[in-house]
C-alpha cells in the first residue's frame, strides 16, 4: 500500500461537504414515504443530489422540483451482470423521467474474465443512451484485484465516463481509502471519483476527501452515503475545536479487512488474505492468524 499512515488535518465547512453528497436510499424495502423524506433531508440540508432506484425517479423529480438538488438515478444495479441492452434502456428512462445523473454498474464478471471489449462496450450503451446526463460508473472495487481496478477505470475512460465510482454498498465492502487513492491516480483530476459504501461519519468522509485528491468540486468529486445527515452533524461538532485531527488506523482504514470467505471468490478471498499478509503494517494486524 502506498497510503502514508498517520494523523492528518482537514479544513472544510458544512457547506462545502454537503455539496459533495449524493444523499442516497437504494434498500428494497424503501416505500414512498422513505423516498419523500430523503428528498427533503437533502432540501433542508442542501446536498448536491438524491440518489435512488430508477422506479422512484418520477417521485423524486416532482418532491425536487423547486430546488436546486439533481436527482440521480442508478442502473444496473446492484450485480451488474444483464444485457447490456437492458442497462441502456433502463438508462434511457430514468433520463427522459427526469434524472439528471446515472450511476451504472459494470459487468464485473466479465472483467474479471478480461473482456475488455464487452466491458467497455456496455459502459458504452449507458453513456450513450444517457445523452446530456452525467454517467458513473460503479466497478465494485470489492471483487477486484489492483490490477482489475486499474483495468475497469482505464475501461471507464475509454467509453467516455464523466466518474469512476467504488461501490454500489451492497458488496462485501464499500469505500476505502486505498481504493480511492488507485481509482484518482488512474483517472487523474479531470475525470470524477465517487467514493461509496461505509462512509458513515465525517472522518470517513474525510479520509475520501484526501484520498480523492482534495477535491471540493462536486463535478469531480462525490461521496455516495445514506448517512448524510451525521456527516455534515459530525462535521459541525467538530467545528467547536480550530483543528481536526483524525488518526489512522492502518488495519482498520484497509479493505483487506472486510475480505470474507463466502461474500467473494475464493481465489479473491486468498488474494486479498496474502496481500494482508505481505503488508509493511502488518504488526497492526489484528484480522488474520
Amino acid at each position: 500500500m502506498d497510503i502514508d499512515y498517520k494523523a492528518f488535518k482537514l479544513k472544510i465547512s458544512p457547506i462545502q461537504i454537503a455539496k459533495l453528497i449524493d444523499h442516497t436510499k437504494l434498500n428494497a424495502w424503501e416505500e414512498p414515504s422513505s423516498i419523500t423524506n430523503l428528498c427533503n433531508e437533502a432540501i433542508e440540508y442542501n446536498f448536491f443530489s438524491v440518489c435512488v432506484n430508477s422506479s422512484y425517479v418520477p417521485l423524486v423529480v416532482d418532491l425536487l422540483k423547486n430546488s436546486e438538488v439533481k436527482v440521480c438515478s442508478v442502473v444496473g444495479f446492484p450485480l451488474g451482470m444483464m444485457e447490456s441492452k437492458s442497462k441502456a434502456y433502463e438508462a434511457k428512462q430514468a433520463v427522459l423521467n427526469g434524472a439528471h445523473e446515472v450511476d451504472m454498474v459494470i459487468n464485473i464478471g466479465r472483467l474479471k474474465n478480461e473482456e475488455n471489449k464487452l466491458v467497455q462496450e456496455d459502459i458504452e450503451a449507458v453513456v450513450s443512451a444517457s445523452e446530456e446526463a452525467l454517467v458513473k460508473v460503479i466497478i465494485e472495487t470489492c471483487y477486484l484485484t489492483d490490477q482489475e481496478k486499474i483495468r475497469a477505470c482505464e475501461l471507464c475512460i475509454e467509453a467516455g465516463a464523466d466518474f469512476v465510482k467504488t461501490s454500489t454498498g451492497f458488496g462485501a465492502y464499500g469505500a476505502y481509502p486505498y481504493d480511492i487513492k488507485l481509482m484518482r491516480k488512474v483517472v487523474g483530476r479531470d475525470v470524477g471519483v465517487k467514493a461509496a459504501g461505509n462512509i458513515r461519519n465525517f472522518m470517513d468522509a474525510a479520509r475520501a476527501i484526501i484520498a480523492g485528491g482534495s477535491i471540493l468540486d462536486p463535478a469531480k468529486f462525490r461521496i455516495g452515503a445514506s448517512a448524510g445527515i451525521n456527516i455534515i452533524n459530525n462535521l459541525k461538532w467538530m467545528s467547536l475545536s480550530n483543528d481536526w485531527i483524525i488518526d489512522e488506523i492502518p488495519c482498520h482504514l484497509c479493505p483487506v479487512r472486510e475480505a470474507t470467505f463466502g461474500k467473494m471468490a475464493e481465489n479473491h478471498y486468498s488474494y486479498h488474505k496474502n496481500k494482508c499478509q505481505e503488508c509493511d503494517y502488518i504488526k497492526f494486524n489484528q484480522f488474520y492468524d
